[in-house]
């Protein structure tokens, strides 16, 4: 027995003993694998001058940040050279954020789209697309005009009103540039719909207001 109460007595000690030691010694990290965070976008201060074309714009904004060691690109879809760009200082911004100001100035209107990392997509856009981003709706009551006494039913009415507006848009384009409004009619109603940009619906109003001088315009909104 006190053979077995000696053996007993030097494990207990020799765990102690190990315990002590392991407590004392350094813990190895759990190694992790190395994550960078993706560096912050470079911001500078661009600043373009006069007679500048979107084309030069674009080019200058490339040239600037390339020079910052940024990987961008832009792809200009369009007759660049034909978009003029205002006097403008634009302070501390990105790329991306260079390019939408440049758009948002531009005239004719400019869109763009981000086609990928670093990459955007510059697009002029067209006649038809300025027409309707400038487009508007304008309602005109005409009752009084369609169903005036001792004149031709509402239909022959309307077709004197278009004649009209066509001869008063006529007639603006001796002075500056106008298209055709786009005209419907809803006889019932005797309502008149135009839809157009805003000289064109100046044109129309002049004209359905001399026609029919009680005319109800409303206002104008979008189609």
């Amino acid at each position: 027995m006190k053979a077995n109460t000696l053996i007993s007595a030097v494990r207990i000690l020799a765990s102690s003993l190990a315990l002590a030691i392991l407590s004392v010694l350094p813990v190895p990290a759990l190694s992790q694998s190395p994550t960078s965070a993706a560096p912050a976008p470079q911001r500078m201060n661009i600043d373009f001058g006069e007679n500048t074309t979107l084309q030069d714009a674009v080019n200058h904004l490339i040239g600037m940040f390339r020079q910052k060691n940024e990987h961008v690109n832009a792809l200009l879809k369009g007759d660049g050279g034909a978009v003029s760009v205002p006097v403008m200082s634009l302070q501390q911004v990105t790329f991306e954020q260079g390019m939408r100001a440049v758009a948002l100035a531009c005239e004719p209107p400019v869109e763009v789209d981000g086609a990928g990392p670093n990459v955007l997509v510059v697009r002029v856009l067209n006649r038809d697309e300025q027409k309707a981003l400038h487009s508007k709706l304008r309602a005109f009551n005409v009752t009084e005009f369609l169903r005036r006494e001792g004149v031709g039913n509402a239909a022959a009415q309307l077709e004197v009103l278009e004649t009209a507006v066509a001869a008063g848009v006529k007639a603006r384009r001796q002075v500056t540039q106008v298209d055709d409004p786009i005209l419907e009619a809803h006889l019932e109603g005797g309502l008149l719909f135009a839809q157009g940009d805003a000289t064109t619906l100046e044109v129309v109003t002049e004209v359905v207001q001399a026609l029919c001088p009680s005319s109800v315009v409303a206002h104008p909104t979008k189609p």
